[in-house]
């Protein structure tokens, strides 16, 4: 499997994506205490009996009421799903980050969607026949096809583009 590069900027867009909606839930928290659900008669200066008001603490617990189970829900989505696909994509050889965060980001599922339809599953076409086989084999157990060059004076395996094996130093003829 191809090996996932450490210098992803996606790990500092995660982690930056979730610190703003952090900000921006607190935001929407603070809001709601000092400024919000205030029916529009009582800004134009109406008294009207407020059977939702218990006291002076009655927007605390309207907020913590309602966006306890929002920040909650949210936390929950990022740990489950953040793990899950990042979890996943490392093991395929995908940007682990990336994929997380498009995952938690998208919103509608899409991004859970999209990682689902885009993420590699483990097999390749065979060069000569066609058939899905697995990325790990090295013949094709369909029509023996040699998925992988081999040097012919040590039979380890080389790119197609080497003009040198870097086992034995032996020349090896370019493919064309």
């Amino acid at each position: 499997m191809s090996e996932v590069r450490q210098s992803s900027g996606f790990k500092y867009v995660f982690w930056g994506l979730v610190f703003l909606f952090s900000i921006a839930f607190l935001g929407q928290l603070m809001w709601m205490v000092f400024g919000g659900f205030r029916p529009i008669p009582h800004l134009l200066g109406f008294r009207l009996h407020e059977p939702w008001a218990f006291g002076p603490h009655a927007n605390w617990l309207r907020m913590g009421a309602m966006a306890a189970p929002t920040i909650l829900l949210f936390l929950l989505w990022v740990g489950a799903v953040g793990s899950l696909v990042y979890r996943d994509a490392k093991k395929r050889g995908m940007d682990p980050y990336m994929w997380a965060t498009v995952a938690v980001f998208v919103p509608f599922f899409l991004g859970v969607i999209l990682y689902l339809v885009v993420r590699s599953n483990g097999r390749t076409a065979c060069d000569k026949c066609g058939n899905l086989i697995r990325s790990e084999y090295k013949v094709c157990p369909y029509c023996g096809h040699r998925r992988e060059l081999l040097c012919p004076e040590c039979s380890k395996a080389v790119a197609p583009e080497w003009k040198v094996c870097p086992h034995c130093e032996h020349k090896l003829v370019p493919v064309p």
